[in-house]
């Protein structure tokens, strides 16, 4: 065995080390004259020189990054659905939140209406935040039918010209008997004009909502 054959190769490392420990190496390697095949190579050292012996374990070597690539793929789909369980676990914890927001409105509104002497203004204004809180409740139970498309990150948006000032306002008229209970006081500071951006309203609610609560919250 020779440089010439091998030189500057894993094979030639291989010998060298062999005839300088004077002891058998065994290792793997691709095959110089053919990257494409894989041999392994047994080298024992003896009085009258090296003795070298090549096995082709290209087979065998093709196997082990079938298997490799196999185990990838499997840890893959397990991280995939590990993560897609986790989603589907934190969007259940946030429409459980966002159902319960409405559900406090109306139910406050409820205890307020059922007061003897209520004024026939508060009446009104009682009936319109049920109204509009069971219709957002009716709209968060559709979002919860379709919560394979909310995980996939593909829920669609109405996006529509809407004031900022009507969403806060009604946002504030539905939270205003939980703060009332909670013995809080809203105070709007609207915009003087109206304050028109592209948005969902009915995202954007959420959100005010969410707002409002979390400073009652803090608050408290």
């Amino acid at each position: 065995i020779s440089g010439e054959v091998f030189g500057g190769s894993e094979f030639e490392t291989g010998f060298d080390n062999a005839r300088a420990g004077n002891q058998a190496v065994s290792f793997e390697a691709v095959a110089p004259s053919a990257p494409e095949r894989w041999l392994e190579c047994h080298c024992y050292p003896s009085h009258d020189g090296l003795s070298v012996y090549f096995h082709d374990i290209t087979d065998r070597r093709e196997l082990q990054l079938r298997r490799e690539q196999l185990l990838a793929a499997e840890q893959a789909a397990r991280g995939a659905s590990d993560q897609a369980a986790r989603a589907k676990e934190e969007f259940v914890a946030a429409i459980s939140h966002e159902l319960r927001t409405p559900l406090a409105a109306i139910l406050g509104w409820v205890n307020v209406l059922t007061h003897p002497g209520v004024q026939p203004a508060m009446v009104q204004r009682g009936i319109q935040a049920i109204a509009r809180n069971a219709q957002a409740q009716a709209v968060l139970v559709d979002d919860l039918l379709e919560m394979s498309r909310i995980v996939a990150g593909k829920q669609l948006m109405n996006v529509e010209r809407v004031d900022l000032n009507g969403i806060v306002a009604g946002a504030a008229e539905t939270a205003r008997p939980t703060a009332q209970q909670r013995q809080l006081d809203i105070v709007l500071h609207l915009a003087p004009e109206p304050a028109e951006v592209f948005g969902d309203a009915r995202r954007l609610t959420q959100i005010v909502m969410n707002l409002e609560i979390g400073r009652a919250s803090c608050r408290e």
